[in-house]
């Protein structure tokens, strides 16, 4: 039965639950002397027009900013992101246009000087998102950069120690050799797919945010393998009365 309902319209401008409030507040105050005033109706009307295209520009400027974010979850280049932003902007205005508003030419100017001033604020909003992607955009490796630091002093260790006098262990540390060099090749490429697309200093303030989520994570790491002792204690002292109560029952 619902989704059949479609939403009330005001001079073909969608209602939403956003506007509705602030619609009824504009029409209430032409019904404030309990008969409706002609002047004070029509200003509701212009100014729910007002409102409903208004908050249409808005969210069709952040759904496509977001749907962008989606197509590209570590950001863009700042100068493709303003290209994005000027391509937008331009269909914005052309949505505007083609939406009513109740009332002159400039309550239409006035409309539009408002969504502008908005939509600046959206942009630098978005600007900043976009920007905090793309330092963070190596921040997804920080757990194969660990796993290959480890594999490396592993086999540095294996060296030292058993290499020279253990054929397994000889083996085992070839292998993992390999593992690093695996690692290294596509940590390679994916710097220097950042690099070629986004530039030096981005690449940079990139691989500053991977060293940094590294080190969280070493931490974490750290933390919960020294809580693990802990833990075993715990299920063991849990396990152990279980079978000394079934023992006593018996």
């Amino acid at each position: 039965v619902f989704a059949k309902l479609e939403p009330k319209r005001i001079f073909g401008n969608e209602m939403t639950p956003i506007t509705f409030c602030m619609i009824v507040r504009q029409f209430v105050k032409g019904f404030e002397t309990a008969a409706p005033d002609a002047t004070s109706f029509v200003e509701a009307m212009k100014n729910s027009t007002v409102l409903m295209v208004r908050e249409k520009v808005m969210r069709s400027y952040e759904h496509a900013m977001k749907q962008h974010f989606k197509r590209h979850p570590r950001g863009v280049d700042a100068a493709e992101f303003e290209t994005l932003h000027r391509c937008t902007y331009g269909r914005m205005r052309e949505e505007f246009e083609m939406l009513h508003i109740l009332g002159p030419e400039t309550i239409r100017s006035e409309t539009w000087e408002n969504i502008d001033a908005n939509l600046a604020e959206l942009h630098c909003r978005f600007a900043v998102e976009n920007a905090r992607r793309s330092d963070r955009a190596l921040v997804g490796c920080a757990p194969l950069a660990i796993l290959g630091v480890f594999l490396f002093s592993m086999d540095r260790l294996s060296d030292v120690t058993c290499d020279w006098w253990s054929a397994t262990c000889n083996e085992l540390s070839n292998l993992l050799f390999y593992a690093q060099i695996a690692i290294a090749v596509y940590l390679g490429v994916v710097v220097y797919t950042t690099y070629n697309t986004r530039g030096k200093l981005s690449t940079i303030g990139a691989t500053a945010e991977l060293w940094k989520e590294m080190v969280q994570l070493i931490v974490l790491y750290s933390e919960v393998v020294h809580n693990v002792p802990g833990t075993l204690r715990s299920v063991c002292c849990v396990f152990s009365s279980g079978v000394a109560v079934k023992s006593s029952a018996r």
